[in-house]
Parts: structure tokens; sequence; C-alpha cells
């Protein structure tokens, strides 16, 4: 699943074939994610949106109990109910930022920018280290340790992926 024709998949310059191969699979790796890595933030997204909905629904259901639940039974199990309810709204706020959920969300909106950037950056250096200029290996290079930093902060987000995926191979 290679975005790229397969004239640009091997480099002119014999002296390089491991950077080349080494920036194929960065940039597969990369395609890759600049695909998934929205998908990603976007559930992420939902399934925090999904504590603050429940949130302010455990809030409006307490509201709603106060006064029949205070005109109806005793004061302390009007306040016994009341206080848990709220303490359970609260607590449902409370949990994806407890858990990691809010860093975990902008973490990965923040790399869906980021692979896409990466991305563009290695299609250039792949198109220049295959018209044969030599002087762009160091570059290249440095495109492919920051590919790879990414990818190490991705990793730490602990996303599901499928095993062999082009972004979950190691690099050679």
């Amino acid at each position: 699943m290679s975005l790229l024709p397969k004239f640009f998949r091997r480099s002119k310059n014999p002296s390089h074939p491991a950077m080349s191969r080494r920036l194929e699979q960065s940039i597969e790796g990369a395609g890759y994610w600049v695909k998934r890595m929205p998908r990603e933030a976007v559930h992420l997204v939902q399934r925090f949106r999904l504590y603050n909905v429940a949130a302010a629904a455990i809030s409006l259901f307490t509201g709603l109990l106060a006064w029949p639940l205070i005109a109806q039974t005793s004061q302390f199990t009007a306040q016994v109910v009341l206080s848990t309810l709220s303490g359970l709204a609260a607590l449902t706020i409370a949990v994806p930022h407890a858990v990691g959920l809010s860093d975990r969300t902008e973490e990965t909106i923040k790399l869906c920018g980021t692979y896409g950037r990466i991305y563009g950056e290695l299609l250039q250096a792949k198109q220049r280290l295959t018209a044969g200029a030599a002087d762009h290996s160091t570059h290249a290079a440095d495109l492919i340790r920051q590919y790879e930093d990414v990818t190490g902060r991705k990793d730490a987000l602990a996303l599901p992926g499928r095993e062999g995926s082009p972004g979950r191979r190691e690099l050679r």
C-alpha cells in the first residue's frame, strides 16, 4: 500500500540502499498513521464527551430529584441521596482526567498534525534522494529520527493497532 510509484522506491545512488529502505519504511508507517490518527483522536474525543454527558445527566437527575426527595423523605435520607448523586457527578467529570484520557486526547490531536508534517517531509526527502542528491542523506536521516521520535510518542499512548501494521514495524 505504498503511495509512491515503483520508480521512486529505489535510490539511483547505490551507496544508500539502507537509507532508502529505512526511508521507505518510515514513509509507509507515517502514511498509515496520517490516515489512522484522526480516527483515534475522534474516538478519544467521543469517549471524553461521553463522560461529560454522563456527568450532566447525573447532575440534572440530582437537581430534578432534590425538591421531591426533600419534601417526601427525612432530611437525613435526602442529604445522603443528594450528596451521593452529586459526588457521583463530580467523579464522572474527574475520571477522564484521573485516568489520563484528557492528556491522551490532546496528544493524539497534536500527533495528527505532526504525522502529516513528517509524512510530507519524508516524501520530499525520498524524491531528493531518488534524484541522486547525496547531500540530502543527512537530512533524510534526521527526518527518520524525527519519525521514530513521533512514533515513540504515539506508542506511549498505547493506541490500539493492527499487529504488523506499517506504523508498528521496527525500522532496520
